[in-house]
């Protein structure tokens, strides 16, 4: 569980620093200087775990490569250029339907059969993205005033 909610504190990092970096900065560089990192830090724990013992299939190069490049680099570069108009927490909510849209995708493309705990995790991401984005304002009965600001919240 610690090991989860660390990589998640890096991911919300990775999306913060971006939105911030890539305002004054090409979403194109940006994106290649964060695969190259993302590459030698791999590159550092995989020696350092001792896996160097590893083979190479021709039948698997196809699909290794359109991983690499689609699924994870042009991903990316989507993200990247997308933050450079819309905030990082919208970005974060955004993300966080990964999940839901693979489990759509899986059902409409594979045949995959719905369980009780795809549709639980599905109806707790879309729970979670309302709540964030109306803070609930329809069951406050006063408005909320920031205190530093002594303004409403809306």
């Amino acid at each position: 569980m610690k090991k989860i909610l660390y990589l998640n504190s890096i991911f919300a990092f990775q999306i913060f620093y971006t939105a911030r970096f890539v305002r004054d900065n090409d979403p194109i560089v940006l994106t290649l200087v964060q695969m190259v990192s993302a590459s030698f830090f791999a590159g550092i724990i995989v020696l350092s775990q001792g896996e160097m013992a590893f083979s190479v299939d021709s039948q698997a190069l196809g699909p290794v490569l359109y991983l690499g490049v689609f699924s994870t680099t042009l991903a990316y570069l989507l993200q990247t250029m997308a933050q450079k108009f819309i905030s990082e927490t919208k970005t974060a909510i955004i993300l966080s339907t990964e999940s839901l849209w693979g489990m759509i995708f899986s059902v409409i493309i594979l045949s995959e059969l719905i369980t009780g705990r795809m549709m639980l995790g599905a109806i707790l991401i879309l729970v979670a993205i309302i709540i964030s984005e109306t803070k609930l304002k329809w069951k406050r009965k006063e408005p909320i005033i920031d205190p530093i600001k002594e303004k409403q919240i809306s």
